[in-house]
């Protein structure tokens, strides 16, 4: 080793050392932080046994955010037509590697915009008519009918 690889050695060690105290204090806090996510989860199932007020409102928060899915308002109407032409098309559908909202909102026999085409195809996905096939540039969903 010469002189220099010595210098830059001394120089260097203590920020090693540093460096190798931080990575094992990020492991305790780590450690910690899963043990105490245990804990609260024990303390939470202890809480939603014996305490009617808190199951209530956990119970009410899980509604809360199941409602938030119930956005898909899409006209029945809208839903058929577009099933329909998915049906009707089913090569074009399912042998070019899917469709997109957007596909079917420039449909001329669709004639619906491209969000109520994506909702509609998020509550014929829900209804397992149609499936995710993948996912595209700029995250455009490709779906094709389920067989």
């Amino acid at each position: 080793m010469d002189e220099v690889e010595k210098t830059l050695s001394e120089i260097l060690a203590p920020t090693r050392e540093l460096e190798e105290k931080l990575a094992t204090r990020i492991e305790e806090l780590e450690a910690e932080l899963s043990e105490t996510r245990l804990q609260r989860s024990k303390l939470k199932g202890v809480l939603r046994a014996l305490d009617p007020i808190y199951a209530a409102q956990e119970q009410a928060s899980k509604e809360r955010k199941a409602s938030d899915n119930k956005r898909l308002h899409v006209s029945d109407e809208l839903v058929g037509r577009i099933e329909k032409w998915m049906r009707q098309n089913v090569d074009e559908v399912n042998g070019n590697g899917g469709v997109t909202a957007t596909d079917l909102s420039r449909e001329q026999a669709i004639g619906a915009a491209q969000s109520s085409c994506s909702k509609t195809l998020q509550v014929l996905h829900d209804r397992g008519v149609v499936r995710l096939d993948h996912r595209g540039r700029g995250g455009a969903k490709y779906y094709k009918l389920v067989a």
